[in-house]
């Protein structure tokens, strides 16, 4: 579908990891609280996860935000000053990142494919301007016509906005690549990609259009969720007495069930977040009533 706003943050990265564990901790961390965080923040609109079928870096990240100034923000900037123990802890072990702002010059098509792919093109200044053109009035409108293709997508850098010196970057240690423009297409599978490219977008024809070699990245989806998606989780979801709860690590949650009328009516959790903070949640099935004090 076309993308939400018409700003997009793109990290791409590996992970440095030393054993299994880490990388279910890196995950774990990127579904329970860091999209979480993110998607809090006032202009981000939705977020994507993905995993290289092809190509390199192997995970990518997509938020999409209102404009490209929610990227300059002053909230977006507090966050990336201020991460959680569990945020230091997985982003020193990205490598080979590249973290970049971009504005939406082109978006459009319908729902999420299952997989994508990102053209990286540098051109030169004297051929921006009939690029641009090419791409957003011909090309890609042709190739969203395509058997299996629900989405075409253009973006441009914009180095200002992406270059912050924060802590969040201070902990990645090596300093962030940037971004020129990315072409990016959705589709039901790589195979359709594939024929989307050959069909429009090969390297010979951006070899006619001034591009020498572009490079591409084959991509799956792995988690989308919106900044509407509601979490009702904080850790892990334990059952237990008062003796254990006396010796939980944060950050877990316990739940327990709601009796109506001797039945099930719903569900009642409560717990501490990864920030040390209690959370509590209530959920209520098939029509019960829930009143708290």
């Amino acid at each position: 579908m076309a993308l939400l706003g018409r700003g997009l943050l793109g990290v791409w990265h590996d992970v440095e990891f030393s054993k299994n564990e880490d990388l279910t901790d890196f995950h774990d961390w990127y579904t329970r609280e860091h999209f979480r965080e993110r998607l809090r923040v006032r202009g981000f609109m939705r977020g994507r996860r993905y995993e290289a079928v092809s190509g390199e870096p192997y995970y990518a990240a997509l938020y999409e935000t209102e404009s490209i100034k929610t990227l300059a923000s002053a909230t977006y900037h507090k966050r990336l000053d201020n991460p959680t123990p569990w945020s230091t802890r997985n982003l020193a072990r990205f490598k080979n990142t590249n973290r970049t702002s971009f504005e939406v010059k082109y978006s459009a098509g319908f729902g999420l494919g299952s997989d994508l792919v990102v053209i990286w093109l540098s051109p030169k200044n004297e051929i921006k301007k009939p690029l641009k053109d090419w791409l957003s009035y011909t090309t890609l409108p042709d190739v969203l016509v395509q058997p299996g293709i629900v989405g075409a997508h253009f973006c441009t850098a914009d180095p200002l906005v992406t270059r912050v010196d924060s802590t969040e970057s201070d902990i990645r240690a090596i300093p962030d690549q940037i971004a020129d423009w990315i072409v990016m297409i959705e589709g039901h599978n790589q195979q359709v990609l594939e024929q989307a490219l050959n069909y429009r977008l090969s390297s010979e024809e951006f070899g006619r259009q001034g591009i020498s070699s572009p490079s591409t990245t084959f991509h799956r989806l792995i988690h989308c969720a919106t900044s509407d998606d509601h979490s009702n989780f904080t850790g892990p979801v334990l059952i237990c007495d008062t003796q254990t709860l006396r010796h939980l690590t944060p950050p877990y949650e316990v739940r327990g069930k709601i009796q109506v009328d001797g039945k099930n009516g719903g569900e009642i959790g409560f717990g501490i977040n990864q920030n040390n903070r209690p959370q509590a949640s209530v959920n209520i099935f098939n029509g019960a009533r829930a009143q708290c004090a």
